[in-house]
């Protein structure tokens, strides 16, 4: 029995290694000698698909989904441990905070967040850059942020959905997703609920932005998180 046993574990280790010969594409690597070459794919492949099966335990019991812009995969790019892989199906889980790639056409990973430095999704003409926060005294927020605006502020969108239990019909529950605004000013993150926190921020140059604003016809929104742009960029310029 004892045998059977180390043969059925050695064959499963074999099987996992295998896992990683699989095609990843999307990366690009230097050519040279055909055996380093190899070598090296395997293991760019291996600092990839680094993660575990992915099942959606949700679709059978809540209504909706938690995926960020669309439940399809979206063209995207990821940066693991330093190295940028392009080119990839991704799915970001706004519930989890939780990063998917498809892997093959029958299996979907969940990457290993601690190997994450940062990664992009393309949707609707638009490529959204996300990055990972640790929080602290300063950072009010932790995990993976959409960075909307960079310059002497910067502005970030967080993602979040959450399950209302049986919010349809008293029946289903139901996936309700939400996104908070935060500026960054120095080294402190502050959340942006309405105008008037934009405003309260910015000190000083209230009167001048105020008429920016009003001159320029610009509505800001929480929804439309680009329509703080333009306010930032000019707040930026007049601090030069």
């Amino acid at each position: 029995m004892r045998r059977i046993a180390y043969l059925l574990l050695f064959s499963i280790t074999i099987a996992t290694q295998c896992v990683f010969c699989e095609e990843a594409g999307g990366s690009s690597q230097s050519s040279g000698d055909s055996s380093e070459g190899s070598q090296d794919s395997v293991f760019l492949r291996q600092q990839l698909y680094n993660g575990k099966v992915w099942r959606n335990i949700y679709s059978h019991r809540v209504t909706g989904n938690q995926f960020l812009f669309t439940r399809e995969f979206l063209t995207g790019s990821v940066t693991m441990n330093g190295k940028l892989f392009t080119d990839h199906q991704l799915k970001y889980d706004t519930y989890n905070d939780e990063l998917l790639i498809v892997f093959d056409n029958m299996t979907i990973l969940q990457l290993n967040k601690e190997m994450i430095n940062m990664f992009t999704l393309n949707y609707a003409d638009i490529t959204h850059k996300f990055i990972k926060l640790e929080a602290d005294s300063l950072i009010p927020v932790a995990g993976y942020v959409d960075v909307v605006y960079e310059g002497k502020t910067t502005l970030y969108v967080k993602y979040t959905s959450e399950i209302s239990r049986l919010a349809q019909g008293r029946t289903y529950d139901v996936f309700i997703n939400d996104q908070r605004i935060y500026l960054k000013k120095g080294d402190t993150l502050f959340n942006i609920r309405k105008e008037k926190d934009l405003l309260n921020l910015l000190g000083d140059k209230q009167q001048q932005i105020r008429h920016y604003i009003r001159v320029n016809k610009i509505r800001l929104s929480k929804k439309v998180p680009e329509s703080f742009v333009p306010v930032l960029k000019f707040y930026d310029d007049i601090l030069q």
